[in-house]
Parts: C-alpha cells; sequence; structure tokens
C-alpha cells in the first residue's frame, strides 16, 4: 500500500509543481474531524473549550492564517504554504445522529496510551468519512503518534495525542510545541514524514543522509530544541520553523510538502480521498451551508468522592456531553440521599444512614434526554470498625465478594478479584486476578477490606501472603495497597510493586500461572502513622500490563497489643540481652502445634533478614539466637503464630 501510495505521489508531484493554487480546482479540502476524550474523570477530561481551541489553530496553520509566520527565517518566508485545508467538526455521526464532533469514554487506558490497538478499540468512527483523534492524559515516551495512510488497519487510522499538547488552554502545556504537537501528527497523517526522514530519532549525524522525499526542505538532523534559525546541521540552512521538525518554534509547511499533502489527499490509499468528497461532507455534516439541531445529551456524572462516613455529605459534577453544558437540564434521584432528589446541575447530598446505593442523573436538551444510573456507586459506612484487631482473614469462610469484602472498579467491564480454589497458603483458598486470560491492558481491579480498629495496638501493621508470575521478563504488572482512616474518602498508598519486584516465583511463567508452596511471599505494611485509629481499611489495586495471575491469601491486621492481651501473656515472648552488641536469645511458649515464622524488619517495615522459615513447631518451650550482624539501630522481631503477630523492640549496637 505505502510503494502505491509513493508511486501515485511521485507522479502527483511531477504533474503538480508546488504553487498556492490547485490546478485540480479544489480551493479547500473540508476534513470532518471527530476528537474521542479518554478519560478517567480527572482533568485529561478538560471542557469543550479545548477542543475548539485546537480546532482552531490547525486550521490557522494549514491555511497560513497563524500570525507567527512574520517570525520565521527570511531565507524560507517565499515558500510558506497556505495547504488549503480546512477542519471542521463533525455534526452527523456515523449513524446519522445529531453531533458536536467530541465524544468521551472513561478508561484507565488514558494514562498508558501507548498500544493504539487497546485505546482505539474503545471508540472509533469509520475512518474512511472521519479524522478520527483520541486524546489522552499520557502516552509513554511520546506526545502522540499517527500513520501514513494505508500504513494500518483501517480502524486504526487517525491521531493519538496527550491532552498536554492538544490546543493552547485549560491542560495543554501552551507552548508551541505543544500548541503544534496537533499540526505535526496531522501532517504524518497526511504523509509527511519528518524533516530528517522517516525516524522519530532527531539529531542524529547519519540524518543527514536520509530525506524527507520533499525537495524544498533542506536535510537536517533535526530537533533544533533553541530555534536557532543559522542552525546548519548537515551542509545547509535548517528549515527549524517547519512544523515536521520537533522544534519549539513551528511556523510553517513549505509549498513542496503542500504538494505531498494534496497527492495522499487524492490517493485512495488510506481513503483519504473520500474524506473531502462532496458525498461524505453532506453525510457528516461538515458541508458549507449546514445548519444543524440543538444534540440531545449523553448522560453521565462523577461524585467528588464514592466512600464517606455515615453522616458526611458529597457533591455531584454533571459531565455529560453531547450538547453546550448551558442547553442541558438536570434531574438527579439519590438513593438513600437526602435530598431524594434535586434540579441542580451539581448538587450536594447528604448521607446518614450506612449502606451501598445507586445514583440515576436524567438529562435533556431540547433536542432530547438520556439518563444514567449507576448501581451502588456510593458506600456509606459506619464510622465504628467492623473488626477489632488483631485481626486475619484466610477467605475460609466467606463469600467473597461480600458486604464488607468487595470489589471497587471504574469500570463496569474490569476483571475482578474472585475467589478461588486453585492455590493458597491456608486452607485451600484464596482470591485471584485471573490476568493471564482476561486482563486488559492499564486496567486497575481493586478490593476492599472492611474497616479495623488498631487503637489496642502499638507498632501495627498488615501482612499478607502473596504469590505472582511474569509472564515475560517485560511485564509491567503493579500491585498497590492503600490505607483510608476517613471512610475512604481519601487513600494514602503504603505499598507498591511491579514487575521483577513484584514477582514472587523464579522467573517467568509462559502459561497461566499458579503458585505451589515455595512460591508465595508474605509482604508488611507498616501502619505506624495509623498508630490509635479506630478505623482503618485498605485499598488493594492491581493494574494489568497483560502479565500474569496474581493471588492473595491471609490478610492479618496485628502488631504488639496491650498488657490484656491474653494471646500475648501466653506466648511469653521474650527477647535478651537488648540492647545488645553481640547476640539476643529470643523465646517464647507454645500452647499446643503451631505454625511459626519469624522474620526481622527496620522501622519502616522493610524486611532486612528471615531468622525462621514458617515451620510448624510442637507444644512447649522453644528459644534461638539472634546474631547481631550490620548496621546498628533500632529493629523489630516478629513472631506469628498461625496468623498472630507479636513484634519486639530490638536495639543492635554496632
Amino acid at each position: 500500500m505505502q510503494e502505491q501510495l509513493e508511486a501515485f505521489t511521485a507522479d502527483w508531484v511531477k504533474a503538480h509543481p508546488p504553487s498556492s493554487k490547485r490546478s485540480n480546482g479544489t480551493p479547500l479540502y473540508i476534513i470532518p474531524v471527530v476528537i474521542h476524550i479518554i478519560h478517567n474523570y480527572g482533568t485529561e477530561n478538560f471542557p469543550d473549550a479545548q477542543v475548539y481551541d485546537a480546532i482552531r489553530i490547525i486550521n490557522e496553520d494549514f491555511q497560513k492564517r497563524n500570525y507567527d509566520t512574520t517570525s520565521v527565517s527570511p531565507s524560507f518566508k517565499n515558500l510558506i504554504a497556505d495547504v488549503q485545508v480546512a477542519f471542521r467538526l463533525a455534526q452527523i455521526d456515523p449513524n446519522g445522529n445529531c453531533t458536536n464532533g467530541i465524544t468521551r469514554t472513561a478508561s484507565v487506558i488514558t494514562y498508558n496510551a501507548d498500544n493504539d490497538v487497546a485505546i482505539k478499540s474503545l471508540v472509533v468512527w469509520n475512518t474512511s468519512m472521519y479524522l478520527n483523534v483520541w486524546v489522552v492524559n499520557n502516552i509513554p515516551g511520546a506526545g502522540g503518534y499517527a500513520y501514513y495512510p494505508g500504513t494500518t488497519q483501517p480502524s486504526r487510522e487517525g491521531i493519538v495525542i496527550r491532552n498536554t499538547q492538544f490546543g493552547s488552554i485549560l491542560t495543554s502545556l501552551s507552548g508551541n510545541l505543544s500548541a503544534r504537537s496537533l499540526t505535526h501528527e496531522v501532517g504524518h497523517y497526511f504523509n509527511l514524514r519528518h524533516t530528517w526522514g522517516d525516524s522519530n530519532t532527531p539529531g542524529e549525524a547519519g540524518n543527514c543522509n536520509t530525506d524527507d522525499l520533499v525537495d524544498d526542505t533542506p536535510n537536517t538532523m533535526g530537533a533544533n530544541l533553541t530555534c536557532d534559525l543559522n542552525e546548519v546541521t548537515c551542509g545547509s540552512l535548517d528549515n527549524v520553523n517547519n512544523y515536521m521538525d520537533y522544534s519549539g518554534c513551528g511556523r510553517m509547511y513549505t509549498e513542496g510538502q503542500k504538494t505531498r499533502m494534496d497527492a495522499a489527499l487524492n490517493s485512495t490509499v488510506g481513503s483519504r480521498s473520500n474524506l473531502w468528497s462532496n458525498t461524505n461532507l453532506i453525510a457528516t455534516g461538515t458541508n458549507d451551508g449546514y445548519v444543524g439541531s440543538v444534540c440531545a445529551p449523553i448522560a453521565d456524572f462523577r461524585p467528588t468522592v464514592r466512600f464517606l462516613c455515615a453522616g458526611d455529605s458529597i457533591s455531584f459534577s454533571h459531565t455529560s456531553w453531547n450538547a453546550t453544558a448551558d442547553s442541558i437540564t438536570t434531574e438527579w434521584t439519590f438513593q438513600g440521599g437526602t435530598p431524594g432528589s434535586s434540579q441542580l446541575e451539581n448538587p450536594f447530598v447528604l448521607y446518614n444512614t450506612p449502606g451501598v446505593y445507586d445514583v440515576k442523573v436524567k438529562v435533556s436538551t431540547s433536542g432530547g434526554a438520556d439518563s444514567i444510573l449507576s448501581t451502588g456507586i456510593v458506600h456509606v459506612m459506619e464510622d465504628t470498625a467492623q473488626m477489632k484487631a488483631p485481626a486475619a482473614q484466610d477467605f475460609q469462610s466467606i463469600s467473597f465478594p461480600d458486604a464488607n469484602w468487595f470489589n471497587l472498579s471504574e469500570s463496569v467491564s474490569a476483571n475482578e478479584w474472585t475467589l478461588t480454589t486453585a492455590a493458597s497458603v491456608s486452607g485451600d483458598k484464596s482470591i485471584r486476578i485471573d490476568n493471564y486470560n482476561k486482563g486488559s491492558e492499564a486496567e486497575e481491579s481493586s478490593f476492599v477490606t472492611p474497616t479495623f480498629d488498631i487503637s489496642g495496638l502499638t507498632l501495627p501493621n498488615l501482612t499478607f501472603q502473596l504469590a505472582y508470575a511474569q509472564r515475560t521478563s517485560s511485564d509491567g504488572d503493579k500491585l498497590q495497597v492503600y490505607a483510608s482512616t476517613d471512610c475512604g474518602k481519601t487513600w494514602k498508598l503504603r505499598y507498591t510493586k511491579s514487575g521483577s519486584l513484584l514477582n514472587t516465583a523464579s522467573g517467568v511463567k509462559a502459561s497461566s500461572f499458579v503458585p505451589n508452596a515455595s512460591e508465595w511471599r508474605e509482604e508488611t505494611i507498616s501502619l505506624n502513622y495509623a498508630v490509635g485509629a479506630s478505623s482503618i481499611r485498605f485499598k488493594f489495586a492491581f493494574t494489568s500490563n497483560l502479565g500474569n495471575n496474581i493471588y492473595i491469601d491471609d490478610i492479618n491486621v496485628d502488631g504488639v497489643n496491650g498488657i490484656n492481651d491474653a494471646f500475648e501473656r501466653s506466648l511469653g515472648l521474650q527477647l535478651y540481652p537488648n540492647p545488645t552488641g553481640d547476640a539476643s536469645y529470643l523465646s517464647f511458649k507454645l500452647e499446643g502445634n503451631r505454625e511459626v515464622e519469624i522474620w526481622t524488619t527496620d522501622l519502616t517495615g522493610k524486611r532486612v533478614a528471615l531468622n525462621m522459615p514458617s515451620t510448624n513447631m510442637a507444644s512447649g518451650i522453644h528459644g534461638m539466637w539472634l546474631a547481631n550482624e550490620g548496621t546498628g539501630g533500632v529493629y523489630l522481631i516478629h513472631v506469628r503464630v498461625d496468623h498472630r503477630v507479636v513484634v519486639r523492640k530490638w536495639m543492635k549496637i554496632y
């Protein structure tokens, strides 16, 4: 396909010498555009105004109406082209419905949009009828990307770009490079290469030996970030003002680039020639003289928080789209809330009774109405704890998920944590994410624990058993654990591991991972910051990078208890001498056969030594010497007996 296009382009250039007037009689190519905003209800879900600003900029740049052409190097001013292309937001969607040319889709993929199959599978309009632009939160290693015509599947034609490099207002970084990034990517979409050639690596000396297939753009190494108008990198003056460089002073396309884009717009390769056809302009509502109607809105909303304590209020943000905000009226229904209904655009609602509640909003314009019901979107909890620490959960006696241990995902299609008998540490059950078979890139799947009262503990900690294997050595699956002491209104990140650091198995597992007994690892999280908390809960969040399965078992909240703890008294744990400059002796008493494990951590909860692996021990008095090795300081000795942990401070004098 690309060879066919290049042959067509070569013939076109011969037959159409560069000039500001087209010989085919088309004064202006009109291109229907749809902007797909991919967001997770953050700042990347920006207002329509930023879209209108971005469309304004590319129209000015492609029609030589940008004011800054006056600062172009004198050596290239006579080459500045009026490309004679106009971009118009579609007014009719592929189904014949009214649209403002902007769609909004919620997905965590917005944070990692380098996989265009994933991002474009969310939403795409017929690419032979519309220029599709997907605007996202982040593209690792890039500001945007586009394919040359016909070099990808039809459903993947278009442009992906960061919201910080889209337009010049609101979330855009607003500098020249950011404001002109869409101009640059449209150039690629119309078959232009970088001024240094067909690569993404400017600044290399070898670029002088490559060409962009345009006669009036001098060869260059590329990326003059200082915008030195006198720079010479390949034996001739560089055109640093060219939009197809990475410089921060893009101002122009050349006449030769215009002719090359004309060829792409007249070739059937990649369907660019259909975009501006009169039939297509009528079908998309972008023809001259088209008068649209008021569109029916598409309902959407977002609460400021999803968790709250009984007696607290939250506000709801109205985020409906496809119609101008000032033309939309709203009708809210709040299950369990006060008020139970409202017609305010962004109402505040009081929740007095613990429970999980639905919210519905109906939005209307003169063009129609739409409604959305979000089931279980609001979680109202008692401020009192549901479990008294020390406490443990081995998933043997609950039907996960339930009212206290539940999944919390932003997407209804999220891959949820489920109970499994495939592997476990205690009993025959654990919970897992089947990431090998069902994983979606960048999707976060979370579960939330009940609230725990740790007010009776000093040096409290959270421990859990983890099993995970990478599918390949480059997998970046990630587990994060958060804690909240305000009924989930705010979460503090307490633990994060990804890739090889998350791995508990030896090497990678190319098949669906099921751990054996040696492929589990206990993780410990210090909760010292929350000492005295009468109510704390935890959120385990797994973010898929299309790797392998992850398992969690034996979640324990424990630590050093007060003097009334009968278990600790019966254990009789002693550590002496303490402090020590040599070694200390640890002794304890077991009442019955027990599983025991002993390890040392620093004060942050980081494990520094495994003193004794998990071992079945008989009833009676036991003891062991702990050698004073390494750096002196204060450490913590953890003794786990079955599912309960007792901790002692250990002062080492080095």
